[in-house]
């Protein structure tokens, strides 16, 4: 949660960031747009990135393989509609593909914690968070 936060911050203002680097204005532009939209999906990404651990370290790698299919064709799907403007949505272009991307996060985020809630409750994955060990953090970080 805390790393979603700078990520955002960073994510939301790149298109000054990219003029410095050296790029054309048009192309930070659109970058800058891709990014805006997209950002609204990392914080789901970065969950979706620790439920997937859960499964790879419990040896069920199935699950997040079939969400992960289930997430490239939600996001075709969704740039088809966002970028071009069909089934009714208008045309975004680049930013719709930052949003269709954002919402496939969030869509495997959520497919992805119902399967841990109604298949994996002994984990007890959602009850709760318990208060961080500072002393375990410092020896990880250290």
């Amino acid at each position: 949660l805390l790393l979603s936060v700078p990520a955002f911050v960073l994510f939301w203002n790149a298109e000054g960031l990219l003029l410095r680097l050296g790029q054309e204005p048009a192309t930070a532009a659109l970058a800058s747009s891709w990014l805006r939209a997209v950002c609204w999906g990392f914080l789901p990404s970065l969950w979706l990135t620790g439920l997937r651990g859960l499964f790879e370290g419990i040896s069920r790698p199935r699950p997040v393989m079939l969400i992960a299919f289930m997430g490239v064709g939600l996001n075709v799907a969704a740039n088809y509609a966002l970028i071009f403007g069909n089934l009714g949505f208008p045309a975004l272009g680049v930013a719709g593909a930052g949003y269709a991307s954002a919402f496939a996060y969030g869509t495997m985020f959520l497919a992805a914690a119902l399967y841990v809630h109604r298949a994996l409750p002994a984990f007890g994955v959602f009850r709760g968070a318990p208060r961080p060990d500072f002393r375990t953090l410092r020896s990880l970080l250290s």
